[in-house]
C-alpha cells in the first residue's frame, strides 16, 4: 500500500492495476463491516446489503472501497469529494476532474479470491482520456473440461481449435485466458458479455508462467492486452486491455490485502 501511495503522489502519469486480495476473514468482524460500509455512499450501501448471500455482500463491499480508494489516491481528490456518473453501456467515470492533475480512467473486476481495478491518469493539463478494461478469470471457471462445447459459441475458429488440443489443467488455464481477454474487452467498451463474444477473436492463444503482452485488433481497434497470473489455491488471471500507442508499457501491479484498505479508511 505504501508503494501505491509513494507512486500516486508523483506527478505525471499513472497506469497500474490494483489487485486487493479478499480472502480474509476480518469483514466477518461486525465492527470492521460497520465502519467499512459506512465509507460508501447510502445507494451503494443499499446495493451491497441488496446481494443475496454474505459472501456476495463481503465483495460488493471490498469492490466499491478499492472504487473509492483507488480513485481518491489517484485524484488525489477526498473519498466524499469523489464524483462518478454512468455513461453509455453502463460503464462508470469519474467526472468534475482536475484537468491540471490529469484525467483519470478506471475499470473494476471481481474476482473468486481478488476484486481489482485499472487505473490509468492521463497527462497534466490535458483533457485526453484513454478508456481501459480489466477481468479476472480463474482456472476453475471451466469446472470440467468435457463442458468446453457449451462455450463454443463465444469462440472463434482459431481459439476454439488451440483449446480442443489442450487437456486437463493446461485447458482450464487458457481457457480463462480466452475469458479474460474478451471480458477485458467488453469492459473497455461497456457492453459486458451481453455482445457477441465470438467477435472478440484473440486468434490462437498459449498458456504462460507470469506475465503476458499481446497486440490484436477488435472491431477495427488496434489494443494491447496485459495479462497476469495471481498466485493463491485456485490461480486467477487478470487481464487489462487498452489502445494499442507507441509509448504503452506493461501497467504496474499492486497487490493489497483487507486490512490495508481498512487501516487507509481508519486515517
Amino acid at each position: 500500500m505504501d508503494e501505491l501511495l509513494n507512486d500516486s503522489i508523483r506527478t505525471g502519469k499513472f497506469d497500474a492495476c490494483v489487485v486487493l486480495d479478499i480472502s480474509s476473514d476480518i469483514l466477518n468482524d461486525e465492527f470492521e463491516f460497520e465502519m467499512a460500509m459506512r465509507v460508501l455512499p447510502i445507494k451503494w450501501r443499499n446495493k451491497v446489503m441488496n446481494k443475496k448471500n454474505d459472501s456476495d455482500r463481503k465483495k460488493a463491499l471490498c469492490n466499491r472501497l478499492l472504487q473509492l480508494i483507488g480513485c481518491s489516491i489517484v485524484c488525489n481528490i477526498q473519498i466524499r469529494s469523489l464524483e462518478f456518473d454512468i455513461i453509455q453501456n453502463g460503464k462508470p467515470i469519474l467526472v468534475n476532474q482536475d484537468i491540471n492533475n490529469g484525467i483519470v480512467t478506471f475499470s473494476m473486476t471481481n474476482g473468486q479470491n481478488f476484486v481489482a481495478i485499472y487505473l490509468k491518469r492521463g497527462e497534466p493539463g490535458s483533457d485526453i482520456a484513454c478508456d481501459v478494461g480489466i477481468d479476472l478469470a480463474s482456472a476453475a471457471d471451466l469446472a470440467d473440461p468435457i463442458n468446453l462445447e457449451l462455450y463454443q459459441d463465444i469462440f472463434g475458429t482459431a481459439e476454439y481449435e488451440s483449446l480442443q488440443l489442450t487437456t486437463g489443467t493446461e485447458l482450464k488455464r487458457l481457457f480463462a485466458y480466452h475469458w479474460s481477454f474478451k471480458e477485458s474487452y467488453t469492459k473497455y467498451t461497456g457492453t459486458g458479455i451481453s455482445c457477441d463474444l465470438k467477435v472478440i477473436d484473440a486468434g490462437k492463444l498459449e498458456d504462460f508462467n507470469k506475465t503476458k503482452e499481446i497486440d490484436r485488433i477488435v472491431e477495427g481497434n488496434h489494443m494491447t492486452f496485459y495479462s497476469t497470473w495471481l498466485n493463491h489455491t485456485y490461480p486467477e488471471m487478470v487481464t487489462l486491455c487498452q489502445p494499442k500507442t507507441l509509448h504503452n508499457k506493461f501497467p504496474k501491479l499492486y497487490t493489497i490485502c483487507l486490512n490495508d484498505i481498512l487501516s487507509f479508511i481508519k486515517k
